[in-house]
């Protein structure tokens, strides 16, 4: 199946979206552990790891962490590094009866929509161990049903896993259809305008990247790719010589003379 598409774009609202998840789920743990009813650890540990989740998410969200420049690959690694942070929050927040657990949905419908299947799978597995953590930090886990309550959601997290990646693929499978039949002649089968304006914008982009040397701008005597100074080249407007052009009607009018006067020769008149 195909990829997913790594653009800038793509990667900084990935970025954005996790980053205000994460400051949600700090914000929603830090007041439920006020509430009563709750079993957690110490409540200075608690916050601990709430205030920092809120400023990981807070870095996220403002771009202060570039994930602009960062590839699909090492979004994955971010996102399976926070997981032991999960972890420990539900260590910390009931263990067994862990009042955060039902926000375990959270990154598992973002690791399965946003990843691609090579790497949805594995990461929402991992979160899936970290779920069941408590059977071995927890002795009283089996009299609590926490086994059962593991089983079912082992299977619902497969399942919605399994779902969302395939509605995923076919939702890109779609899109780059339809990004196809609006870049390419229907006749010809090659790229039209758009595509070519897609691609310019491209190769201006990427030579206008800071750090280039000053050569390779496109401001700097032009692009460096010959085939674009050429088209440069080409998009000067035309002149006509002895005479100038309108360019809201096409018509060339002669400098200094009436328009009934257009002369083919010396003492002709058209």
């Amino acid at each position: 199946m195909s990829r997913f598409p790594e653009e800038p774009y793509e990667m900084t609202r990935m970025g954005r979206i996790a980053g205000v998840l994460w400051m949600a789920a700090a914000t929603i743990s830090a007041i439920a552990a006020f509430l009563p009813g709750s079993r957690h650890g110490p409540i200075g540990w608690v916050l601990a790891v709430c205030a920092v989740v809120f400023l990981y998410g807070l870095a996220s969200a403002t771009q202060m962490i570039r994930w602009d420049r960062a590839s699909i690959e090492v979004h994955a690694i971010a996102t399976a590094l926070t997981f032991p942070m999960i972890a420990l929050a539900v260590y910390l927040m009931g263990n067994a009866r862990a009042y955060v657990e039902p926000l375990l949905v959270v990154p598992l419908f973002y690791s399965a929509f946003f990843f691609p299947r090579r790497f949805a799978w594995p990461l929402n597995m991992f979160l899936l161990a970290i779920a069941g953590l408590p059977l071995l930090t927890d002795p009283e886990a089996i009299d609590q049903a926490f086994l059962p309550r593991y089983l079912a959601l082992c299977v619902g997290f497969i399942a919605t896993t399994w779902v969302i990646v395939e509605l995923r693929e076919r939702l890109i499978s779609a899109e780059r259809r339809q990004r196809e039949m609006a870049s390419t002649d229907p006749l010809t089968g090659t790229g039209n305008r758009r595509a070519f304006d897609r691609r310019m914008r491209q190769e201006l982009a990427a030579r206008s990247e800071p750090g280039r040397a000053p050569h390779d701008r496109p401001d700097a005597a032009g692009p460096a790719d010959p085939r674009l100074r050429r088209l440069q080249g080409h998009q000067r407007p035309f002149r006509p010589p002895g005479g100038r052009c309108d360019p809201a009607r096409g018509r060339r009018f002669d400098d200094g003379a009436a328009p009934h006067r257009r002369h083919a020769g010396p003492g002709r008149r058209r």
